[in-house]
């Protein structure tokens, strides 16, 4: 069985092999249909139109052959589903920069190697350290006959400055390395794309996180993960971090094709609402949800590219930064360190009130004692999807 999913621009024709939730085949072919309600049926937003039935509740159609019958269709013949015209959000991502001192963690270095010859036997890892004082990973070694020959002994590398240790060669020796910061929301992601050398904005760019189709608050998000859909949740948020970064790498360069452009993101840094980290690194999220709601760990992380699954360039770095509690995430940690909040001296000086206003609203207030955190429902609060009186 087949079914023909169409939007206003696009059909997409999918291969059903057996029984199965409308919802979820929509979810797993990467189309978005909003359920704020996380397929419970109350919120009716997941409305789609099947040609020869009518109007139906996607997390509520079951697609086999009755349906097919239904609908007067033969088996060998799609089914079509009609996807209603949904609004564009406008999504903000640009504002105030503080000043701030710039620390890259990746450099490009280039580096002199002495040619080898009977004199000088020296193998090709203990050139390259002699000429560079850095180190080469193991996987990386079997790269340097190349790179030496194709750079005739000038290889150019992005280094971690931290461990004097290269991550990786490149072949452009005046390509700076590139930095991607990427703010994991419940609702949108927002992406901004710098220069590691000068620190200077090249890029920002943001979308709706695909993440929404299983549920409009972390809440939701949870029940489907313990519901047996972590894998999908993470799956779907890793794909569109992927998209996120092309469309960033196509603004600075609409000639060549950002899969070429990948190899310069050496550096992510990412953020977002505990629950969001969760699902990101496939922790278990389900204490979150319940009293005295415990995440797994707050704490910062560095992990690669691949570890995350990240469709990056698989050695990229990726940090990921500390959250305070289970309902107030890294994403705040983020903002007190971009409006000052974070350091000493300013705590000394003023009463100042950090206001975060998501689909999750958190409140910091600054007082020369301390500061004090708190949280709540903001964007479902006018919504109801999930509550009950």
């Amino acid at each position: 069985m087949q079914i023909s999913v169409r939007d206003q621009e696009t059909t997409h024709n999918i291969q059903i092999e057996q029984p199965a939730g409308l919802l979820q085949i929509l979810r797993e072919s990467n189309l978005a249909v909003p359920a704020p309600c996380g397929g419970k049926g109350t919120c009716l937003k997941c409305t789609v139109t099947i040609e020869g039935i009518g109007s139906v509740l996607a997390c509520q159609t079951i697609l086999d052959e009755a349906l097919w019958q239904r609908a007067g269709v033969p088996l060998d013949q799609p089914l079509v589903v009609r996807l209603p015209r949904y609004s564009r959000p406008q999504i903000a991502t640009s504002g105030m920069l503080p000043e701030l001192i710039l620390s890259p963690l990746v450099a490009r270095q280039s580096v002199i190697v002495d040619e080898p010859s009977l004199k000088d036997q020296r193998a090709d890892d203990e050139r390259f350290f002699d000429a560079s004082g850095l180190s080469i990973p193991y996987r990386l070694l079997s790269q340097l006959p190349d790179v030496f020959r194709r750079s005739k002994y000038h290889p150019t590398a992005y280094v971690r400055i931290d461990t004097r240790e290269v991550l990786r060669f490149v072949t452009d020796q005046t390509a700076e390395p590139l930095g991607l910061a990427v703010d994991i929301g419940t609702t949108t992601l927002a992406g901004y794309l710098c220069d590691l050398k000068t620190g200077r904005l090249l890029a920002s760019d943001a979308m709706l996180n695909p993440q929404r189709t299983y549920g409009a608050d972390v809440i939701s998000r949870i029940e489907q993960a313990m519901a047996g859909h972590q894998t999908e949740l993470q799956r779907v948020l890793a794909q569109a971090i992927g998209e996120l970064t092309h469309r960033l790498l196509r603004q600075i360069d609409r000639i060549a094709a950002p899969d070429d452009l990948l190899n310069r993101v050496a550096h992510v840094v990412l953020t977002g609402n505990t629950v969001m980290m969760h699902l990101l690194t496939q922790l278990p999220p389900d204490a979150i949800a319940r009293t005295p709601f415990i995440p797994v760990s707050v704490a910062a992380q560095t992990r690669t590219a691949a570890e995350l699954g990240l469709p990056l360039e698989p050695d990229t770095i990726c940090q990921l930064m500390p959250s305070i509690a289970a309902y107030v995430g890294a994403d705040i940690t983020a903002g007190l360190i971009a409006t000052g909040l974070s350091s000493q001296g300013h705590q000394q000086r003023q009463i100042a009130l950090l206001i975060d206003i998501g689909t999750n609203g958190e409140m910091v207030l600054s007082t020369p004692n301390g500061r004090i955190a708190c949280s709540t429902a903001a964007g479902p609060a006018f919504e109801a999807a999930n509550i009950t009186c």
